[in-house]
């Protein structure tokens, strides 16, 4: 039986990361491109940023995978 060797945060996340099909890249990534555009144009706008530009991200991301649980 084998033992459960620890490791790790970092590694152990890189080794047991599943793989995402390309059909789900090809979704989400132009959305997240998009929400990273619109919160740095945003957070230059507005002087601020180090707030937008993660607010962009999780709702690019986001709005990316509810379009891929529609179907």
């Amino acid at each position: 039986m084998r033992k459960a060797v620890p490791r790790d945060g970092f590694f152990y996340t890189l080794i047991d990361m599943k793989k995402t099909s390309k059909a789900t890249d090809r979704k989400v990534v132009p959305y997240t491109a998009t929400g990273v555009v619109l919160g740095v144009l945003i957070g230059v706008l507005t002087d601020n940023i180090s707030l937008w530009l993660p607010i962009g991200l999780a709702i690019g991301t986001g709005v990316g995978y509810a379009q891929i649980e529609k179907k």
